[in-house]
C-alpha cells in the first residue's frame, strides 16, 4: 500500500508543482464478505501510453532520469514528513512487480488504468483471511 501511495503522490506533486495547488489522491476502501479492495486515484498525468506494457518487468521504471531536480522536490516533501523515508524514492523499477506478486501471494492481484496526460487508479483486491488460510 505503500508503494502505491508513494507512486501516485510523486506523479501528483511532480506534474502540478508549476500549477499552485496538488489535485488530491483519492483512497477508496470497500469491502464484501470474501475480499476487500483498495482504490489509488491520482490526477498525476497518468502513464505514457508506451511505458504502460513494462510496468509490469522488473527493473524496468516510468521515472524520468533526466531530472534530479524532480527527485529532490518529492524526496524533500516525503523527507520533510518523514525523515525514514527520505533519499532516492523511484526509478529503480521494482515497486508495481513486487507489489502484484505479493497481492497475488495473499489470493489478490493488483491492476491499473491509466489515461495519458490525466491520471492513473490503482486497484488492489486481497481476499479476507479466515482459518483455511493457516492450514
Amino acid at each position: 500500500m505503500e508503494e502505491l501511495l508513494k507512486n501516485s503522490l510523486r506523479a501528483t506533486v511532480l506534474s502540478h508543482k508549476h500549477r499552485g495547488a496538488l489535485p488530491p489522491v483519492r483512497v477508496t476502501i470497500s469491502s464484501s464478505p470474501h475480499e476487500f479492495s483498495i482504490r489509488v486515484s491520482d490526477r498525476g498525468g497518468g502513464i505514457p501510453n508506451e511505458q504502460v506494457p513494462k510496468l509490469l518487468k522488473y527493473s524496468a521504471t516510468t521515472a524520468d532520469d533526466k531530472s534530479q531536480d524532480d527527485r529532490d522536490v518529492f524526496s524533500h516533501l516525503i523527507g520533510s514528513m518523514n525523515p525514514a523515508a527520505a533519499g532516492p524514492m523511484a526509478g529503480f523499477g521494482y515497486g508495481f512487480p513486487t507489489s502484484r506478486a505479493y497481492s497475488q501471494y495473499l489470493g489478490g492481484d493488483l491492476q491499473f488504468n491509466t489515461m495519458e496526460q490525466m491520471g492513473t487508479d490503482v486497484f488492489l483486491r486481497l481476499k479476507h483471511f479466515d482459518d483455511s488460510f493457516y492450514i
